[in-house]
């Protein structure tokens, strides 16, 4: 999304943007500098972000053959749906999913006839999927 708003005390022109990854990612849009991203869901891929922008991946997120439990899932914590921005109250709205998918390292083998997605994840059935990030 495109603001005007003021951050920091002065008047910016905004990219602002609900990534799939879930973070939520600030930036300048003239001269493009990052400056702010946070976690708008539950983020266990990621420790955080550094100070250049980008998810500092956590290695305790990496499948292994047994399978990691990550979060956000595969259809991440918003993905297609239009986020909105409310100048007057300064509100940014967004649609989110709480999901974890758990991951693996092993092998997929084709089976003709079912979905091959060249990885394996499975949903987690431990916790529901909800409309609440």
């Amino acid at each position: 999304m495109l603001i005007d708003a003021d951050w920091e005390g002065l008047p910016r022109k905004l990219l602002v943007q609900a990534n799939r990854n879930g973070f939520l990612y600030v930036l300048d849009r003239t001269s493009g500098k990052f400056l702010f991203a946070k976690a708008f869901g539950r983020v266990t891929w990621a420790k955080g972000i550094g100070r250049d922008g980008r998810p500092e991946v956590d290695p305790a997120a990496k499948p292994d053959a047994k399978g990691v439990l990550v979060c956000p899932g595969a259809g991440g914590v918003t993905n297609w749906y239009s986020p909105a921005y409310n100048p007057e109250t300064k509100l940014l709205y967004v649609a989110t999913i709480k999901e974890c998918d758990v991951f693996s390292s092993a092998p997929q083998h084709y089976e003709p006839g079912h979905d091959f997605r060249g990885s394996v994840y499975m949903p987690n059935t431990d916790e529901p999927r909800s409309n609440r990030a």
